[in-house]
């Protein structure tokens, strides 16, 4: 059973809460074996959330919760295309800027932000 929690310092209607849940039912599916029928979500909005060099712009982050075996089954590239749907998704339906909606899942290190996996694009050690 999936599980995706959106948490944002914007104020988000019933609407927008419940389009952008439909969307992320859609986008599960993308890991075999999810049934977007089976999506738990949750949209923690107005929260006090602070990012970068001006805080307290509109910004969102989003977790992706699988279960391990899923995970392995997906593959690193699957759950990452999952989590640039997701950003995409919230972005449209949020009004937030791509680069401030950051999407992760705790099964991997994979984060991504901008609609890319921050470790393969971003990062550089």
């Amino acid at each position: 059973m999936p599980r995706i929690t959106t948490m944002t310092n914007i104020y988000l209607n019933r609407e927008r809460k419940y389009r952008m849940y439909v969307e992320m039912q859609k986008a599960v599916e993308i890991i075999p074996f999810e049934k977007g029928e089976f999506l738990m979500a949750d949209f923690r909005d107005e929260s006090f959330v602070l990012f970068g060099e001006n805080p307290s712009e509109p910004c969102v982050a989003v977790e992706l919760n699988i279960l391990d075996k899923a995970f392995d089954v997906a593959g690193a590239e699957t759950v990452e295309k999952v989590l640039v749907r997701l950003s995409e998704i919230v972005s449209e339906y949020c009004s937030i800027p791509q680069d401030r909606v950051f999407t992760y899942t705790r099964n991997s290190a994979i984060w991504t932000a901008n609609g890319m996996n921050i470790d393969g694009n971003l990062l550089k050690f």
